[in-house]
């Protein structure tokens, strides 16, 4: 049985109760769209449903656990991918501008770190001062950096952010501090959910 609305559950489940095991699973209509559809529409969002993710569903080892994959994860994918690193970093020291982008971003608990990536845009590409999203066949990205942002591979350093702690493998994609209040404002609840798990 699907309740569609949280404050008016009381009167449905009332009754159900009473049937004890024979009664029906009972789940929120944001529980529902999750399960059906793998996402939630942001008008179904509820500080309920929220805290439950935060909360019930973690387990107390599971940071441990997870700390314990990114470090492997990370280190492994250093060792693997070192001869690609090398043969990139090569490419990009041949062309004008440095090999690495550094660039502030926004982790766990609203900690600021900065992210190493390939460069894949022209050195000038926020020469205005102002901060820009990327957007598909961007004009400020080199021939080579389209390459490397089609294959992610542009993304390889940040195994190293991964092993310093400043990101995880999985989790939310941290964002630059000028977008923060952007996202506020588009996704309900985007700051809770994002300082409860690192980037």
């Amino acid at each position: 049985m699907v309740i569609a609305d949280d404050r008016t559950c009381g009167a449905a489940i009332g009754p159900m109760l009473d049937l004890g095991d024979a009664s029906p699973q009972v789940v929120g209509l944001a529980g529902f769209f999750e399960h059906v559809l793998g996402s939630v529409p942001l008008s179904h969002l509820s500080p309920t449903w929220l805290m439950s993710l935060l909360h019930l569903r973690q387990r107390p080892y599971s940071r441990i656990a997870k700390r314990m994959f990114d470090v492997v994860a990370a280190a492994l994918g250093l060792v693997l991918s070192a001869p690609l690193i090398g043969a990139i970093a090569l490419v990009l020291r041949s062309m004008r501008g440095p090999v690495l982008y550094r660039q502030v971003r926004v982790g766990q608990g609203g900690r600021l770190f900065e992210m190493y990536k390939f460069r894949t845009m022209r050195v000038d590409a926020e020469a205005e001062g102002r901060c820009r999203w990327a957007c598909e066949n961007d004009p400020r990205t080199t021939r080579f950096g389209r390459l490397l942002r089609k294959s992610h591979l542009d993304e390889l350093p940040q195994f190293w952010n991964v092993l310093r702690g400043d990101m995880s493998v999985v989790g939310p994609r941290p964002k630059r501090p000028d977008f923060i209040a952007q996202l506020e404002e588009a996704v309900p609840y985007w700051v809770c959910a994002c300082s409860s798990s690192r980037g």
